[in-house]
């Protein structure tokens, strides 16, 4: 069944204020997460994760910030 959570409603952007701000999505996608980045609500960047990885993105303005 599809979460209901996801993906997380879009954020406000810390650059352009715009509630713009999408998830990055690291990792193998799930057939729900590959149907959200197609719909622009996610961001998916493969499977490369560093330590020190943006989790958010500007649609906007292109910001990229850490939510944690």
């Amino acid at each position: 069944a599809d979460d209901p959570t996801f993906p997380p409603p879009p954020m406000p952007c810390p650059r352009c204020g715009r509630e713009a701000g999408v998830m990055i999505l690291r990792g193998f996608p799930t057939p729900e997460a590959e149907r959200a980045a197609r719909a622009g609500l996610i961001e998916h960047r493969g499977c490369l994760v560093g330590p020190n990885d943006n989790d958010r993105v500007c649609r906007a303005c292109g910001a990229e910030w850490r939510t944690d």
